[in-house]
């Protein structure tokens, strides 16, 4: 599989994370970048995890598919 990979372990997508998360995005190499969550470590609570990633992105007026 061609391409960049990051596994980050939590709090990504929340306020204080902003500049790791935007780096990961930049160093993708790809404009939109494309980002892949699977929210299965969200153990207490994926779908909240999940809508929280979704809210972000659309703050970040980044184009989501669902």
């Amino acid at each position: 599989m061609p391409g960049q990979i990051a596994l980050v372990g939590g709090d990504e997508f929340r306020l204080g994370c902003e500049d790791m998360d935007r780096e990961i995005m930049r160093v993708s190499g790809q404009d939109p970048a494309k980002i892949v969550v699977v929210p299965t470590a969200a153990v207490t609570g994926p779908a909240k995890a999940a809508n929280e990633v979704q809210l972000t992105l659309k703050r970040w007026e980044v184009h989501q598919n669902s």
